[in-house]
This record gives structure tokens, sequence and C-alpha cells, in this order.
């Protein structure tokens, strides 16, 4: 069969060859459709982004010309005065109104630390509280999550005056405004690496109504507190080092603390607690404090050991006429309401042990409970008064109550045996007394060699011109026994 060369088979195209277009193209699937891309949209999203981008960008650039413009600013003298005054200003709002609060100048760069000199805090004209310079290493980045963050915090100079008022009150009472709990629970959080004291003195001054200075000073005081952490209410610490020359009033006496420990909100523990003197203590032990728990005792437990207490010390800061260098070992516990203690000591070839209890109402007595029993206690080593020798082995206990000695009431038991007292043998004596009022009654029932004596008597150790009241009777009365060498061999009882 003939064909027609110029007829195209649209069933069968040949190689290369391509459908006409018309009516009778065969249009594509909407499944395998290629849209073509809008150049206008494209432009359109890079343009948005260029905004933003922009947008960001001078934000950016204006705060850091802010910043710098800050920072340029508090190098001039007039921004440094700015400066000062905000920082005066915001410790000022931390203290009592009547308190005065001024600063030489700040410095730094601002940026990452920044320091204050010169600060004084004054009450009444007088200073209280000054500091010669502070200075902090922090990160202003931590701001923007409330947290105040600095890897050290260095106060060197700091001088503090704590002075008595003729009325028993101190001139720092009241000093910081108590603390407001919302704004402690909305407040910053602050961090601290490691914060250091450094030259630290402090002065106590007592009140003597003869115009006499008498002052309790602190020098060299350092501490060093590493990770510290104050978020609201809570707070805590560790203390890597405490030191302090402790001097007593007017030279007599001079002593060394070192301590380290660590501090909560809640309590302040030091271990590792020394103290060390020119004259010969060496006490150790640890102590712990506890915050914020009412009563009228402070809450605190302690173990501490004397090897030697010198009792020179002991004259020099409190004034006790007591003499010796007795080895003591107390360990005392108080809940706020009750003060316990156990205390046992040797001075020369006497020792003693005591257990006792103190304790104390709101606008009420105190109360004092003790028994205990010493073995040769010469009251003369520790009084140095030659007619005192005598080697005491015995027990005592008492059970008194009272604002003052004066008004102490409560029953006292004195029980000797084997005793010498002023070179006189004592058998055996036991003395039953009674407080009440500024007096004490007393009955006595002792045997001496070669004598037994009853008696009862009335004292007034408290008045300024103490006396005393005895009326007694003596059986067995052997003379020659009793007063050997005198030849005597009389036997006779009387009043």
């Amino acid at each position: 069969m003939s064909t027609d060369p110029t007829r195209t088979d649209r069933g069968h195209l040949g190689d290369g060859a391509a459908p006409e277009a018309g009516a009778d193209a065969v249009a594509p699937s909407s499944g395998s459709a290629q849209p073509e891309a809008d150049p206008a949209g494209g432009r359109r999203q890079r343009g948005a982004l260029w905004w933003v981008g922009t947008v960001l960008a001078t934000i950016v650039g204006a705060v850091v010309l802010i910043v710098l413009g800050l920072v340029l600013y508090l190098q001039t003298g007039s921004g440094r005065d700015t400066a000062r005054g905000l920082v005066v200003g915001q410790i000022a709002n931390l203290l009592a109104d009547d308190a005065e609060v001024s600063a030489e100048g700040v410095g730094g760069t601002f940026l990452a630390d920044a320091a204050l000199t010169g600060l004084e805090v004054r009450r009444d004209g007088e200073l209280v509280l000054a500091l010669d310079t502070v200075v902090v290493d922090y990160t202003l980045a931590t701001l923007l999550r409330r947290t105040f963050s600095a890897s050290d915090l260095t106060i060197s100079g700091l001088r503090a005056v704590v002075r008595q008022r003729a009325d028993s009150t101190f001139n720092v009472q009241g000093l910081l405004k108590p603390a407001d709990e919302d704004e402690q629970k909305a407040g910053f959080a602050v961090l601290l690496d490691q914060a250091t004291l450094r030259r630290g003195e402090v002065d106590v001054q007592w009140y003597r109504a003869d115009g006499r200075d008498s002052v309790h000073a602190i020098r060299d005081l350092s501490l060093v507190v590493r990770d510290f952490r104050q978020d609201g209410e809570s707070l805590s610490g560790t203390i890597d080092g405490l030191g302090a020359r402790l001097l007593a009033p007017f030279g007599r006496g001079e002593a060394e603390l070192s301590a380290a420990g660590a501090f909560t909100s809640a309590s302040v523990a030091l271990r590792q607690l020394t103290l060390v003197s020119e004259a010969g203590t060496q006490i150790d032990g640890e102590a712990q404090l506890i915050l914020g728990e009412e009563g009228t005792l402070p809450v605190f437990d302690a173990s501490l050991a004397a090897a030697p207490l010198a009792l020179s010390d002991a004259r020099a800061f409190v004034g006790t006429e007591l003499y010796g260098d007795p080895r003591l070992r107390l360990r005392a516990d108080s809940d706020g309401e009750l003060l316990t203690f156990t205390l046992t000591g040797a001075l020369d070839d006497a020792t003693v042990n005591l257990d006792g209890e103190l304790s104390r109402t709101l606008d009420g007595p105190t109360r004092y409970r003790a028994e205990g029993s010493l073995r040769r206690l010469d009251l003369s080593a520790l009084t140095r008064n030659p007619a005192l020798a005598s080697e005491i082995t015995g027990d005592l206990r008492l059970n008194l109550q009272g604002t003052t000695p004066e008004a102490l009431s409560g029953p006292v038991r004195v029980a000797l045996r084997e005793s010498r007292i002023g070179g006189r043998t004592v058998d055996r004596l036991l003395v039953d007394g009674s407080f009440a009022a500024g007096r004490v009654t007393f009955d006595v029932d002792g045997a001496l060699p070669g004598a037994s004596l009853t008696a009862e008597g009335l004292a007034r150790p408290f008045d300024e011109v103490p006396t005393f009241q005895v009326a007694g009777t003596a059986q067995d009365v052997d003379l020659g026994v009793l007063l050997p060498g005198s030849g005597r061999s009389d036997a006779f009882a009387g009043e």
C-alpha cells in the first residue's frame, strides 16, 4: 500500500519529533506541574529580612552608643559626682534616718569594675563606720537575670566605733533599717566568688562615770568569704579565714584570734577556732550560733578546751581578780530558754567538775542551778590571799534565782570532807544556806580533830560593808588535840 510521505502518524512520533502546539496537544497532568518562580515575591522577602536586620543593628548600635556615652560620661568629673551621689543615696536608704552618709569618690571602668573611696557613716556627728576603699569586679550581663554577679569584692581599711551611752544603750542600735519582706522577695540575687576584708579595726568604748576611757579593741581584722550567695531570704557562704588581734583596755593584754567555718541565714558555725594570748592562753574548739530563733537567751552550742587559760587574761579583759593558769574544758548549749553546761578543770593539784543550768523568762528572774565537786582546791592560789590558804575537797549544790546578786533567792549546800582551811584540818563540814533579799542564813554542822561544832548564822555579803553573825555550840572539845603543842589536855562542851 502506498504511503503519503507528508503525513505524520500521531501515535508514533519519530525520534526527535515534538508535537505541534494547538488544541490537540496533550496538557501535562496537575501532579507534575512546575510553576514558574515569582521574582517580585523573592525581592519582598529579602527586603523584609534586610529591614529587620537594619532595625536590630540600629538598636544595638544605639545601645552601644548609650553605654559608651554613659561610660565616657562617668569618666568625667560631673559623671563621677553623679555616680557617687547615687551610691551614697542607696547606702543611706539602708540606714536609719538620723545616719549621715558621705563618700570621697568613685572610680573604675564601670563596665567590669568599680571602686568607692572614703565612705563614712556618722550618727549624731560621731563616726560609726568608715571604709577606705571598696573595689568590685563584676559581670554586668547577669543583671538581665536580676542577678548581681562578681568575681571579687575587696574592702580595705574598715573602722567601726561602738560606743556605750550613759543609759547603757549603744550608738549602733537601730542603725540598719528593718528589711522589707516584699523588697527581699523581689530584689536582686547577689553572687560573689570571693569577698575579702583587710585592715579592719573595731573599738568598743564602754561608758564610765569617772570619764576614763575603757576600750576593748580589735586590730588587723581580716576575713575571706568564698561562694557568697544571697537570694531573697536565703543566704550562705564559706569562711575561708577569720583573723584578728584583740586588745584589752589600758593595754593590759593582747590575744590573737583565728577561725574558719560557714554561715547561712539561719546559723554561723566556726570551726578551727583558736585563741592565743601573750600571757600564755591557748584555747581551741568550735562553736555554732543559731540566728533568728526566739528566746531570752542566745541559741548556740560550743565546745572549748583551754590548755591553759591564763587568768591574767581574765583580769585584763574582764576584770575578774583571779590568778593561776588552770586547764579547762567547757561544753555548753542553749535552746533560747535553757542553757546547760559541763565544766571540768584542773589547777596545780586541784580538780573541779561542775554541771549547771541557766534559764531566764521574759521580764522574769534568771535561774541558776549547779552541782559539782572539788578536790584539793587551794583558794589562796586563785586569790593570791595567804589568809585563804586551803585544801578543799567536797561537793557543791545550788538552786538560785534573781535579777541581781542582791535579789538572789534559793538554797545552797556545801559539804566538805578531808579538807584543810587556814592550817586547820576539817574532817567534815556541812553548810546549808538560803539566799533571800540580799541575806544569807545558814546552818553549820562540822567535825574537827578535837571538836564537834554546830552553828547558825546570818550574813549580808552584798552590802557595801559585808556583815556576819554566827552563834553555835562546841562538843567533845579536846584542847590537847585542838591546840597541839599547847600542853593543854582539857575536854569540855559549850556554846
